[in-house]
């Protein structure tokens, strides 16, 4: 094979290449998803949250590849605090806890590119 047509067959595979990665949808870039929290306010051991508030406003917790490991995030962090609040110790409030599931329960997986995070 000559050197002329060593050159042409990698321009060829530079040219599919190039034309491969153009071709890629522009909602692989950034695809993604958001575990949010809303923002809340209100005495510290009574919070008030704000489910109202603009998705933008609310707190980032997690990003994640799928929705799906998102839901399970909310699902195994709400079994983890209910765990944590059965087993405190008579007398003994674990706000930490309790503070988590309050966010949890209100918590929602939201895709990367939403317009409303905006």
């Amino acid at each position: 094979m000559g050197k002329n047509a060593v050159l042409l067959k990698i321009r060829s595979w530079l040219l599919v290449c190039i034309v491969l990665l153009l071709s890629v949808p522009q909602t692989w870039a950034g695809q993604g998803w958001y575990l949010l929290s809303p923002p809340w306010y209100g005495p510290v051991r009574q919070r008030i949250y704000d489910t109202d508030a603009p998705l933008k406003e609310w707190t980032h917790r997690q990003a994640f590849d799928t929705g799906k490991e998102c839901e399970n995030e909310i699902d195994f962090g709400l079994k983890r605090s209910e765990n944590r609040l059965k087993s405190a110790k008579p007398g003994k409030e674990d706000l930490v806890a309790k503070w988590t599931l309050e966010a949890l329960q209100l918590a929602r997986c939201i895709a990367s590119d939403d317009p409303r995070l905006k």
